[in-house]
């Protein structure tokens, strides 16, 4: 798509100003989405290669650290925090990316405009964190992929490389991620699992 974008900008002597614009916007996605992509196999590559370090993490500390750029990236978005002061996880460098990927998935699928809660809770040495939004939900294949570790196939397959990012990195971490429609308002929510930290 790259190639064929730069080379109607380069050979197409009637192309309008309008669409000059157009197409340069449409190449500046594609970089960024490249980029982007680029940077979470970093982050695959990473957790191939090393052993999962942990640490205490507090959760609120993490999303404060986070929120603003949540804020710069979807300025319309309603974020509602139900997490108390003294939830912590025990986990590493990348939890921290996989609740970023879980955020902004759910800010872009989310409603107009997103409107996003993430609850923190602790019992049983466990520590459950779910992000809920106001969209559509997961479609069924999609659920029994992330859910049931299914196979991806060409016919059924996860929608993009966020969510099994998030997923590979809880797992990495020894969590669980599970993604479900809300019943009731129909909106998506994925929860995950984390060792909580314990004195």
């Amino acid at each position: 798509m790259l190639l064929g974008y730069g080379e109607q900008l380069r050979s197409d002597a009637d192309i309008t100003a309008q669409d000059r614009t157009d197409l340069g916007q449409k190449v500046v996605n594609i970089g960024s989405g490249l980029s982007d992509t680029q940077t979470k196999i970093k982050v695959i590559d990473d957790l191939v290669d090393r052993d999962a370090e942990t640490y205490p993490i507090n959760l609120m500390s993490m999303i404060n650290s986070k929120r603003g750029e949540w804020e710069k990236s979807y300025p319309d978005m309603i974020l509602t925090l139900d997490v108390t002061d003294d939830v912590s996880i025990l986990a590493g460098d990348y939890i921290e990316k996989a609740i970023s990927e879980l955020v902004e998935n759910a800010c872009e699928y989310g409603g107009d405009p997103p409107e996003i809660t993430i609850r923190g809770s602790q019992a049983n040495e466990k520590v459950q964190i779910e992000i809920c939004d106001n969209g559509d939900g997961f479609p069924e294949d999609e659920q029994q992929l992330i859910n049931q570790d299914q196979d991806e196939t060409k016919l059924q397959h996860s929608s993009g490389l966020g969510l099994w990012l998030s997923k590979w990195i809880v797992e990495y971490y020894d969590g669980q991620l599970s993604v479900e429609t809300q019943s009731g308002d129909g909106g998506g929510k994925v929860t995950v699992t984390l060792p909580q930290l314990t004195n």
